[in-house]
């Protein structure tokens, strides 16, 4: 699997060729380039790729940085040595000028933002070799940022995605594990609606654990369409009262638990869907940040089974999730998004614990990725979205107009509301105080 999106990776490569400074004798993967030992390519491995102590590599074109709270990995010995020449080989040579495709720019600046993100983590471990890491790597960064115009013209790869025909359009419950993208997701009056808020984001741990780097965008669809969903929406809205009248702190799950919901909560019906969609935020060269219209994720629960009377349903939902491949994306194979098999093992950052599992000596991954989702939302059908808690006062109530116009919580909320949320994180004022002076701008 890997040699195949490795070879999609380099395959019609347009960039001139950079003579290497040496040769491995194995090839090794090439994302950004066709010579491996590209600079780019160098740099990315080096930041990304992790080895187990039987020498197994993982992270190549993994979704995020297999870093944790408590990762040694860029900050101490030989790996924060060769971290800072790599960063020193860029600035020195002008490393941003080497590739000028606008998405593979785009793509470097996003895993190395996260990158320095993880750095910027107000952590007691390692003070000096944190600043001397993330100084050199906030310049890189800034070069790495693209003009406003082209951050905007980035691709839209849930729509080359479903124009592929690789997958199906809708839930097939004869082939309950069959992939599905559906084409009218992002349609302002089909039958998905985004339950987006102008006061909060609709996923707010989401936000948290990739620090406003993506917006999370919640979808809501029942099975006889919009109008219905937006009923429901409706009847959620004014019922009397949704939480019970318990403490916080009298919760069965315990101390820092939220609050469930009243049992007597209207309930969706069986054949509802809901979607997860994480897209890319950039920054440009200009400082401002901006959503993208890249996909990096998507996640789709089916409920086909809505009990009654239980506190868990495990069992009674579909999972399908899909996964940006960077590979794939610079391939133009299905824009870029890769179905997630329901058994195929992971490392986690989210849900994770901050222990570094290669520090720890372990050769296995997490478990497997459907759990992930599954676990966290197993209650019975509206119990199991946490998003629910914004759908009730005091959160204004949106419905379609007598025209049809309108929409429940436009998108352009939910990315309002990222990136406000990330304009007053440490990790973005430290990334601003570390911008080139202006009498030597990056190039754009």
């Amino acid at each position: 699997m890997l040699d195949a999106i490795c070879q999609l990776a380099t395959r019609g490569s347009g960039e001139t060729q950079q003579p290497p400074a040496e040769r491995t004798a194995r090839a090794r993967p090439a994302l950004f380039h066709s010579d491996s030992e590209h600079l780019w390519n160098r740099l990315h491995r080096h930041f990304t790729v992790r080895t187990t102590p039987s020498g197994q590599e993982h992270g190549f074109d993994a979704l995020d940085p297999l870093l944790w709270p408590e990762t040694e990995y860029l900050l101490t010995g030989e790996s924060h040595r060769k971290a800072l020449r790599l960063l020193d080989e860029f600035l020195r040579v002008g490393g941003e000028q080497l590739i000028s495709d606008p998405l593979k720019r785009a793509l470097l600046q996003r895993d190395l933002w996260a990158v320095f993100d993880w750095s910027a983590a107000r952590k007691d471990n390692y003070p000096a070799a944190r600043v001397a890491f993330r100084t050199k790597l906030a310049q890189v960064l800034w070069r790495l940022a693209l003009q406003h115009e082209k951050v905007s013209a980035l691709p839209d790869n849930y729509r080359q995605a479903v124009t592929s025909g690789r997958y199906a359009a809708q839930y097939d419950s004869s082939q309950r594990e069959r992939p599905f993208l559906p084409p009218d997701l992002f349609d302002p009056q089909g039958p998905w609606v985004a339950l987006s808020s102008f006061l909060d984001p609709a996923a707010p741990t989401h936000l948290r654990v990739f620090s406003g780097r993506s917006v999370f965008l919640v979808f809501l669809r029942l099975p006889d369409g919009r109008k219905a969903t937006l009923d429901y929406l409706a009847k959620l809205w004014h019922f009397p009262r949704p939480w019970p009248t318990k403490t916080k702190l009298d919760t069965p799950l315990g101390r820092g638990f939220p609050l469930p919901l009243n049992p007597d909560v209207p309930q969706f019906p069986p054949g509802t869907q809901v979607a997860l969609v994480r897209r890319m935020v950039l920054f440009d060269a200009g400082g401002k940040l901006m959503d993208t219209a890249v996909t990096e994720s998507a996640q789709i629960r089916v409920y086909r089974e809505v009990p009654a009377g239980v506190p868990f349903a495990f069992g009674a939902q579909d999972f399908f999730e899909f996964e940006l491949s960077r590979a794939l994306l610079l391939a133009r194979e299905a824009g870029g998004l890769r179905a997630v098999t329901l058994d195929e093992a992971e490392f986690r950052i989210f849900g994770a614990h901050g222990w570094d599992v290669f520090e720890k000596h372990t050769e296995s991954p997490h478990g497997a990725a459907a759990l992930t989702c599954v676990n966290c939302h197993a209650e019975p059908g509206i119990h199991s979205l946490r998003t629910v808690r914004r759908l009730f006062p005091p959160q204004p109530l949106i419905s379609d107009s007598v025209e049809g116009d309108a929409q429940f919580g436009p998108l352009d909320w939910e990315a309002s509301a990222t990136i406000n949320w990330k304009e007053n994180r440490y990790d973005w004022g430290l990334l601003n105080a570390l911008r080139p002076l202006p009498s030597n701008p990056p190039n754009p």
